[in-house]
């Protein structure tokens, strides 16, 4: 009886150090995405260069709410844009692409 109890005692103490150790808590999963073809409503965020009429970004945007609609993002970013003149912090440029404007014929 008594070598029975020793192997109980033996084997609840090493059950209560084989156990897997916690993790520490993840960071939650950012949502992100990806706008390609973005172009500013603004007429006055054009470049320097009166040839390109606009410029179309491929932008990352991230840090923004599931819930929140693609169409809504959008629009926040054009008036963010057309208020400051640059994209919001939680906005990066992937690419940037000019475009010039449609010509009916050579400038003269």
């Amino acid at each position: 009886m008594k070598n029975l109890l020793l192997v109980l005692a033996f084997m609840l103490s090493m059950g209560a150090f084989a156990q897997k150790p916690v993790d520490p808590p993840k960071e939650p999963e950012t949502l992100c995405y990806l706008f390609y073809g973005f172009t500013a409503d603004c007429m006055h965020i054009v470049p320097a260069d009166w040839y390109y009429a606009y410029i179309k970004y491929d932008i990352q945007v991230c840090d923004i709410s599931p819930y929140e609609s693609t169409a809504s993002v959008n629009q926040r970013i054009q008036d963010y844009l057309c208020e400051y003149g640059v994209f919001p912090s939680y906005v990066k440029i992937i690419d940037k692409r000019y475009a010039p404007p449609p010509t009916t014929g050579t400038p003269k």
